[in-house]
């Protein structure tokens, strides 16, 4: 049989450049496929490396109410940290508050500061009365539950009996009040108060201003009257609001903050932070806890609260008087009784103890201590909560045992003879340093089951 023998024909000049171009084509596709495939694999490795996917383990303890989810919430902390912390520092910009000034004017007879001499020639009080933006208190409910009258039910349900009918008087008496304008909300003094504290510095002199609030024309003057403003701390990056107005204030005063903080202040136009008290090391060669201790020389103590992901909480002690913000919520036993707690008729009052029966007693939920749960909610690293801010916790839930670690060494040094007389919280409250020791364990007790005082 005769075979046919195939021979393939050779290509022509034509043929040959689209063969040529086909080739040249799936090798592009064969190469653009590679790469698309090291590209995914990169940015999976990278989500891991931001997203820290680790499963989170739930804290070892019942907190009580879980944390709610909102859509908006588990989109914004799904995201990689180099989308979500930007987002998220862009919606907590700082943005003062309203106060007697803004609404009355700077004639009026009504000033929002008050100023008291706490230790003679050396530390003064300046407290701030301001109103509550509606929107904030909109976000601070949702975050807490609800509004107090929402909470009302709870609240009359673990109030003790002889104060039952006074706590509803006080949910009237907050109804009445909410009716108000803002001209008389600010002529009654304000929804909120917190305290700044200026320390006169040893040595040279110079002043230190902790916790910095509005910078009116009214306090601005009565400030430099004392001294030059060398040191401008915020003792956490959860108070921001009036810390980039401070810094414009007092354009040659070292700002010491949490990096939250600055990154939060930088974006309304606030120039860096001169230390950044959280960081070991910073990539931009500002100064970290370290430098800012050498550059106060010994003249104030520094402590930061490890592990406290919410606030980064820095108390200072100088003069053998202690400040802090946001760690305790309520005072001794004692100030209890001098803030008339149970007798006091005012609307000051009957707000504190809404918000006590309401947020902070130890009978609202089972883990049995004084402080709103969405302390614990940011602890605990399965909530949405817990990435709402720069700093999140660590994934195992051990963040708590930092937390505890860290205020127990700060509650042993403050307790050391000689080193501290008198404990001041920004929010009105006042102590000697062993009944805020005992505040601290009835607030944060729980952290890792042990005590925090030695």
């Amino acid at each position: 049989q005769q075979q046919t023998q195939h021979r393939t024909p050779p290509l022509s000049k034509t043929t040959h450049r689209r063969y040529s171009t086909s080739t040249m084509v799936l090798e592009l596709d064969t190469a653009t496929t590679a790469a698309a495939t090291a590209l995914t694999l990169s940015t999976i490795y990278l989500l891991k490396k931001h997203h820290n996917l680790s499963k989170p383990q739930k804290l070892k303890f019942d907190y009580g109410k879980p944390a709610p989810s909102p859509l908006p919430l588990k989109i914004l902390t799904s995201l990689p940290d180099f989308l979500r912390i930007p987002l998220f520092n862009s919606t907590a910009k700082p943005s003062p508050p309203k106060d007697a000034i803004d609404i009355l004017g700077p004639n009026s007879d009504v000033s929002p500061f008050e100023i008291s001499e706490v230790l003679a020639g050396k530390i003064w009080r300046v407290r701030y009365h301001y109103l509550i933006d509606p929107e904030f208190k909109k976000a601070m409910e949702g975050i807490l539950g609800g509004s107090m009258a929402d909470l009302k039910d709870k609240a009359l349900e673990i109030v003790p009996d002889h104060l039952r009918e006074t706590l509803e008087k006080d949910f009237k008496i907050s109804e009445e009040y909410d009716a108000l304008s803002e001209e008389e909300r600010a002529r009654n003094g304000g929804d909120m108060k917190q305290d700044m504290f200026v320390i006169k510095l040893e040595g040279e002199g110079g002043l230190l201003l902790y916790n910095p609030i509005r910078m009116h024309a009214e306090v601005k003057k009565w400030i430099e009257e004392r001294g030059k403003v060398k040191f401008i701390v915020s003792g956490s990056s959860s108070h921001t609001n009036h810390l980039p107005g401070t810094a414009l204030a007092y354009p040659d005063a070292k700002i010491v903050c949490a990096s939250a903080a600055d990154a939060k202040c930088k974006l309304v136009g606030m120039r860096p932070a001169d230390y950044l008290y959280d960081v070991n090391k910073d990539g931009t060669g500002r100064g970290t806890m370290k430098d800012a201790k050498e550059a106060l020389k010994g003249r104030v103590e520094l402590f930061h609260v490890d592990g406290d992901n919410c606030t980064q909480a820095l108390m200072i002690l100088a003069h053998k008087h202690l400040f802090e913000v946001d760690l305790v919520y309520t005072p001794s036993e004692e100030g209890m009784k001098e803030i008339e707690f149970e007798t006091g008729k005012t609307a000051s009052h009957s707000k504190f103890r809404m918000f006590y029966y309401c947020n902070i007693s130890p009978k609202i939920e089972p883990l049995g201590y004084e402080l709103p749960i969405y302390r614990c909610w940011f602890l605990d690293p399965t909530t949405v909560f817990s990435r709402l801010g720069q700093d999140v916790p660590k994934s195992d839930g051990s963040g708590c045992d930092d937390m505890a670690n860290s205020l127990r060494h700060i509650l042993k040094a403050i307790r050391e003879p000689g080193v501290c007389e008198r404990v001041h919280c920004v929010h009105a409250l006042s102590m000697n340093p062993d009944e805020f020791c005992e505040k601290v364990e009835n607030t944060w007790g729980w952290l890792d089951g042990k005590s925090l005082i030695e």
